[in-house]
This record gives structure tokens, C-alpha cells and sequence, in this order.
């Protein structure tokens, strides 16, 4: 339970210029003694959403949206009350009471942090600079990013990539006491040494070593992990490794990303390109697309999803074309089904086989790119579509193993007219009579690969 004292609320809200903050995120227009713009809660081409200033509220007289700075904030960015309420202290410079109580599993456990939140943001901002400037004096690494890669400086600025050195020891100049070295080890950057890590006080060296160092942002803008890519083509060497969860990093509450895409789009992007990798994603953005996330070095889980769908009404899953970025495809619309929102549409690029979405950007560019975006299924065309090329439906036999595979998977399908349009394209591509496959349906129990399990949350 959370209680924040009537006094503040009321104290913090006449601090609020309800006309500045909502101008943030909407382009508000003088209209007489008020403002306006067009809803920014529903589609409109006339202008009904006002701001009274003097009353310090906002009302649209299309969708009946109504409210104060804090309904404005759970309302616009899909906030709770607190969330709304901590941000507005932050914006108005007000320390929130000590009434102020919000007891959750979260906080227990960062009862247990050597340090406040605040100083593990503070002290991984200062390392995410250290690796920003190491990569500005490593040839190897920047000529990686700008030639082989082809990023421009702007996305490598603006994306804050850098360069860890390849050195033990580096982090321990960057702690400044006993207290940042443990703070260092909760959050990865260190680890112990082989067999020492259940000590109090185990000797480490530095996990990120010669690496390119893509930081990890929430939706705050805050640096809470980091990705990283080997830059030397060595095979005995991982690919990638990331930070590990934290006290202030759960990878399955966060997408690299969605606080650019946020930014860039104002906090409603049309839709939202799902990739694989981190450099899926740079190379994408960079070739004009502001609307790209990637899972931070895990599968995409149902909590991806469910927050996608506060800020979208539009997911696009647009994994790698080999075998392994097919079957992480289809676990993902695994995942999706008993989760997806009626109003947010789930569909699907497939890329041709051996290329993934930066390979295809720097082999045949951005018309192509597009042309494989402009031909994606839907959510429920590519279930029906994983099937069908497993069955030559022309052989009898084989059309009722298609048939007693695909039925289950729609019967799981949480939405009527997800259903029903599953229904309509298996009964065109069979030509069989709907009513007939509506009473096999009928009969049939839901895949329970598709229905909500946690273990279905599946990680690389």
C-alpha cells in the first residue's frame, strides 16, 4: 500500500504550469482564455482536447479525458499514481514526505542494497562516460563502429556506445571507496574470481574487457546495465555478454531502445520494431527508423509485451532469418497470445534466410528493408503460415496432421476475433467449410504452449 499525504498533493500541484508540462507533449495552441490541441488520447482532426490554466486541469470534449497534472501523466505515459506523483516532484523540485510509503518485492530487496538507487544511477553514468571517452582513443573499436558497422558519429553520440579497455583492474580506478566497489560487483561491472564468490570480501577483475559497451537505458533515460560486443573476431571469446540483473536491472521489465523510440515519438510511437540484437536496432535507427527495441540479452517474455502495448497500438516482430531467429519468432508469439490487447496488432517480418536486419540494411539498403517490413504478416496469419509449410495439406493425411496442429493453437487464441479470422484464413487455404472447422474447434483443447505459463518466458 502507498499513502501520500492530501497536503503535498495539493502543495505539488499549484507548483504545476499544467500548460507548460502538457506542452511537452502536445502542441498546444492559444484558443481564447484556454489551449488546445488535438487529443493526444484518441484520433481526431479537429482540436477538442483544452487546458484551463487557471484551473489547472484538462478536459477533451471528444473522448471525455479529464483531469489534473497527475491524471494528465497516468493517462499519457501509462504511469500508476505514484509513478505520476514521483515524477511531477521531480519536475516541480519537491522532496517527497517521509510519509510517503510504497512497500513492494522491489523495495524489500533494495532494502538490501549497499547504497540508495540514486547513487548506483549516479556512479554507472560516471562508468558509461569513462567508456564513451576509451572509445574515442580506441582506433580498433571506433574503426569497427564507423567502417564495418557503418555508424555515423551522430547515432554513436547519441546512443552513448564507448569502449571498455582491455584491463582487469580499470574499474577499481573508477570507484571512489569500499562502498563503489561493492556497488561495482552488484552490478556486474566486477565479478569474483572462480570459486570466491560466495565470500564477504572475494577478490575480482573487471567482466567487460575489450569490448564495444552499448549502455542500457530505462524509460527514464537513466544507465542501468550495458550490453557488449567483443571487437576482435575471436571464436573462444562470447560474442556478446550483458550486465546482470541488479538492484536496479530486471531484463525482463526493460527493452534497449524504448527510451529513445519514446523520445523520439513523444511517448506514442504508430508501432514498434521488435529485433534481435543491439546493432539490429543502431542500424536501424540509423537508417530512419526511431521506432526499434531490442530484449536486453534475453527473449522477448509476455512483460515485453504488455509493455509495448501502453505505449503502441502496433508490435512488429522483425527477428533474424535463420533457423534460430524463426523458432525465437514463433516462441514469441507464443508468449504474445495471452497477453495480446485488442487494440495493439502483433505481426511479423520474416527476412530471408542468413540475414538479419543489419546485415539486409548494409547489403542491399533501405528499399529493401521496407519492402520486407511492407510484406509482414499478421499475428494470426503467421501462426497459420508456421503450420502450413510444415504440411503438404495436397496429401490427405498430412492435411489432418495441419488441422489437429493448428486447431489447438487457435483455441488458445484469448481474442474472439482473433478466432474467427484464424478460422476464415485455415478454411480458405483448405477450402473447407467454416462451419465444419468451427465444430472441430469446438471439440478441440487449447495448445497450452499458447496459454499463459511463466515458464513459456523463455530466455536465451
Amino acid at each position: 500500500m502507498a499513502y501520500v499525504p492530501k497536503e503535498f498533493l495539493q502543495q505539488l500541484l499549484s507548483r504545476i504550469d499544467l500548460v507548460q508540462l502538457i506542452g511537452m507533449y502536445c502542441d498546444l495552441k492559444p484558443a481564447g482564455d484556454k489551449y488546445s490541441c488535438c487529443c493526444p488520447f484518441h484520433q481526431e482532426k479537429t482540436p477538442s482536447f483544452y487546458v484551463l490554466a487557471d484551473h489547472k486541469h484538462f478536459k477533451c470534449f471528444g473522448c471525455n479525458a479529464y483531469g489534473d497534472a497527475i491524471d494528465f501523466l497516468v493517462k499519457y505515459k501509462n504511469l500508476s499514481f505514484l509513478e505520476a506523483v514521483k515524477e511531477l516532484a521531480s519536475y516541480a523540485g519537491m522532496q517527497l514526505p517521509q510519509e510517503f510509503t510504497e512497500v513492494s518485492e522491489e523495495q524489500k530487496q533494495r532494502a538490501q542494497m549497499v547504497a540508495a538507487p540514486q547513487d548506483y544511477y549516479a556512479f554507472l553514468e560516471r562508468v558509461c562516460s569513462f567508456f564513451s571517452a576509451q572509445l574515442m582513443s580506441n582506433a580498433p573499436a571506433l574503426n569497427y563502429l564507423r567502417q564495418y558497422r557503418q555508424l555515423c558519429p551522430e547515432l554513436i553520440n547519441d546512443f552513448r556506445l564507448g569502449y571498455a579497455p582491455d584491463d582487469f583492474d580499470y574499474i577499481f580506478s573508477l570507484c571512489r571507496n569500499a562502498t563503489e566497489i561493492k556497488m561495482a560487483l552488484e552490478l556486474g561491472l566486477l565479478k569474483a574470481r572462480k570459486g570466491q564468490e560466495q565470500q564477504p570480501n572475494p577478490q575480482t577483475y573487471a567482466f567487460f574487457r575489450d569490448r564495444i559497451m552499448i549502455p542500457l537505458r530505462d524509460r527514464q533515460g537513466r544507465v542501468i546495465g550495458f550490453g557488449a560486443r567483443r571487437v576482435k573476431d575471436d571464436p573462444r571469446v562470447a560474442k556478446y555478454i550483458n550486465s546482470p540483473e541488479s538492484p536496479i536491472f530486471r531484463k525482463r521489465q526493460e527493452l534497449y531502445g524504448l527510451y529513445e523510440c519514446l523520445q523520439f515519438n513523444h511517448n506514442r510511437p504508430d508501432s514498434i520494431i521488435v529485433v534481435e540484437g543491439y546493432l539490429d536496432a543502431l542500424s536501424l535507427y540509423q537508417a530512419g527508423f526511431t521506432n526499434v527495441v531490442a530484449a536486453l540479452g534475453t527473449a522477448l517474455t509476455s512483460e515485453h509485451i504488455k509493455l509495448m502495448q501502453r505505449y503502441t497500438k502496433s508490435i512488429v516482430l522483425c527477428f533474424d532469418g535463420d533457423q534460430a531467429g524463426r523458432d525465437a519468432t514463433w516462441k514469441a508469439l507464443q508468449v504474445a497470445t495471452p497477453v495480446v490487447d485488442p487494440d495493439c496488432g502483433v505481426s511479423v517480418v520474416y527476412l530471408p534466410e542468413s540475414f538479419d536486419p543489419d546485415t539486409l540494411l548494409r547489403t542491399y539498403g533501405l528499399s529493401v528493408m521496407e519492402h520486407y517490413l511492407g510484406a509482414r504478416l499478421s499475428y494470426v496469419e503467421s501462426i497459420v503460415h508456421h503450420e502450413s509449410i510444415r504440411y503438404d495439406c495436397s496429401d490427405p493425411t498430412q492435411r489432418v496432421m495441419f488441422i489437429s496442429a493448428v486447431l489447438p493453437m487457435i483455441k488458445a487464441m484469448t481474442l474472439p476475433m482473433n478466432r474467427s479470422v484464424a478460422l476464415y484464413i485455415v478454411s480458405a487455404y483448405l477450402q473447407m467449410e467454416m462451419p465444419r472447422l468451427q465444430e472441430l474447434l469446438n471439440m478441440t483443447e487449447p495448445d497450452p504452449a499458447f496459454c499463459a505459463h511463466e515458464h513459456l518466458d523463455y530466455q536465451q
